[in-house]
């Protein structure tokens, strides 16, 4: 088996991730404009409570007077305690917060990721803790003839299933760090023969652009990953595998005060490589990147939430195609009708990870998510989610869902 050296040229982003991150920039700007313009007043109207706190402390010294015979014991009075301040640091419900998945296409695992959070960071000395299972299942196996030229094979038939661990503590009132680590497998799965009753109970082609010789042609519960160049160089060839996932380290630091409903914050993140690169479960190199986080609330219902950032990868050299830099972005909507329940969807897009040679594989990855999450209690939560790709629609509207698994179901559990 040969490989072809990574190639690292300057990338053209695709119109859909275009479509995709501008609105999300919009999103982001139209938060950030709101928080600032709505500190003034929210400072104004937090002012307010002191001067009814001194006006019932008047009336209270008045009725210890009368009580004392007329006068005032000033022994026995205690002292008033200043009135709290209403400016102060609020620790959201989660159920303000993103589902915390992105599109898992396989070479996305390979390389830092920005798991969706809300803008909001924790009270200084709580730690959150999360443990996440996700199945995702790829079948990718696009015409090597595209737009008239013949471009890479490439054969993507597999399952993984994920199993995430995650830790955040709050430093500060505006600063809080975290770390997430993953058991990866990669295997043949178990939801190839449910995808297909999926696919015909709600009308869904099964033989789109991305796979036109249907689902129903290729043996079900298979594992290959593979992509075989103009040459007939077989670059990547892998099966199935186990073990350790990618590390991930963040530093969160809040940009604006909490007043009821807006946030923005700047998040910093480093990947390790603990992942096998002979295995394809790691990239075999360090990761670092930044993004800006946003989120904004409407009423009691409704709340909106964004983020855009940049990843510079480290050089990959186990892995064709491996690009230098990935943009990635997230907007979505979180309905929560009452104290417990909430409602989200939202749509993740990233450019290349690594360039294959195939011009419908190598779109951006874009993927629809749609996420129920439950509070338990004071301390406990649980949600669930699944996220499609362009199947959902045969590809006729990329900047809402492009490429990346056909069906990734999410459940997870978060306590502090």
């Amino acid at each position: 088996m040969s490989e072809c050296k990574p190639n690292r040229s300057s990338i053209k982003q695709p119109g859909a991730l275009s479509n995709t991150l501008a609105a999300v920039v919009a999103l982001l700007g139209l938060i950030c404009a709101t928080t600032l313009t709505t500190l003034p007043a929210a400072a104004q109207h937090a002012a307010a409570p002191a001067s009814d706190q001194r006006g019932i402390d008047q009336v209270a010294d008045k009725a210890a007077a009368l009580l004392n015979g007329g006068g005032t014991n000033k022994t026995n009075r205690s002292k008033p305690e200043p009135a709290p301040s209403r400016i102060a640091i609020v620790d959201r419900s989660s159920l303000w917060a993103p589902i915390p998945i992105r599109n898992m296409r396989p070479y996305n695992l390979l390389f830092l990721q920005f798991i969706p959070q809300k803008a909001d960071v924790l009270l200084a000395g709580r730690n959150d803790f999360a443990i996440q299972l996700d199945i995702a299942n790829n079948l990718l196996v696009p015409d090597e003839f595209q737009n008239g030229k013949f471009g890479s094979s490439v054969h993507e038939d597999n399952e993984y299933q994920r199993l995430r661990f995650s830790w955040r503590r709050g430093l500060s009132s505006r600063e809080e760090v975290g770390m997430t680590t993953a058991l990866l497998w990669r295997n043949g799965g178990i939801l190839d023969a449910l995808l297909s009753s999926y696919h015909s109970l709600f009308g869904l082609n099964g033989n789109g652009p991305d796979n036109s010789l249907g689902r129903e042609h290729y043996r079900k519960y298979q594992s290959v990953l593979q992509v075989v160049d103009t040459g007939r160089n077989t670059t990547i060839r892998q099966g199935s595998a186990f073990g350790l996932g990618e590390t991930n380290f963040e530093y969160k630091h809040r940009l604006t005060r909490t007043i009821g409903r807006s946030a923005t914050a700047l998040r910093l993140g480093i990947k390790l490589p603990t992942g096998n690169p002979r295995l394809l479960l790691g990239s075999g190199s360090v990761d670092a990147g930044g993004e800006l986080l946003a989120q904004y609330g409407v009423g009691r219902d409704l709340s909106f939430f964004g983020s855009a950032g940049i990843v510079w990868m480290g050089a990959a050299h186990r892995i064709p195609g491996a690009q230098p830099h990935m943009v990635q972005g997230l907007m979505g909507i979180a309905c929560h009708p009452n104290s417990r329940d909430s409602f989200v969807l939202q749509i993740d897009a990233n450019s290349l990870a690594v360039r294959t040679g195939n011009r419908f594989a190598d779109r951006a990855a874009v993927s629809a998510t749609f996420g129920y999450r439950r509070k338990l209690s004071g301390h406990q939560s649980f949600y669930a989610a699944f996220s499609e790709n362009g199947d959902l629609h045969n590809y006729s509207l990329p900047a809402f869902s492009d490429i990346g698994p056909d069906l990734t179901l999410s459940a997870g559990f978060e306590w502090h």
